[in-house]
């Protein structure tokens, strides 16, 4: 039985190199759309569109801020991605075999 298995790979400036593995492919497109430059996509959000509640600076903890707003302040405190690539390969798995 084979089956396909997707890799993130991706670099911060100053970091090691990370990776993450994953069974479904759309999960994996998932992520890598959240290393980009558009990450509300991978949420199905508009970029506009308030944070958490109806935009009144009231109702909430938010302040009324936009998606792009925080996620452009979650990126100023993290460092530069140099990179971000997804691979795929095909797993050969087996039956589980007991040995005692």
């Amino acid at each position: 039985m084979t089956r396909q298995e997707y890799r993130v790979v991706w670099k911060r400036d100053g970091c090691r190199r990370k990776e993450k593995r994953y069974v479904r492919r759309a999960s994996a497109e998932k992520f890598i759309t959240l290393l980009g430059q558009e990450p509300w996509k991978a949420f199905g959000r508009a970029p506009d569109d308030y944070f958490c509640c109806a935009g009144s600076k009231y109702e909430c903890g938010c302040g009324g801020i936009t998606v792009r707003e925080d996620s452009d302040n979650r990126r100023e405190r993290q460092p530069v991605i140099e990179y971000a690539y997804m691979e795929t390969r095909t797993v050969v798995a087996s039956d589980w075999q007991v040995i005692s």
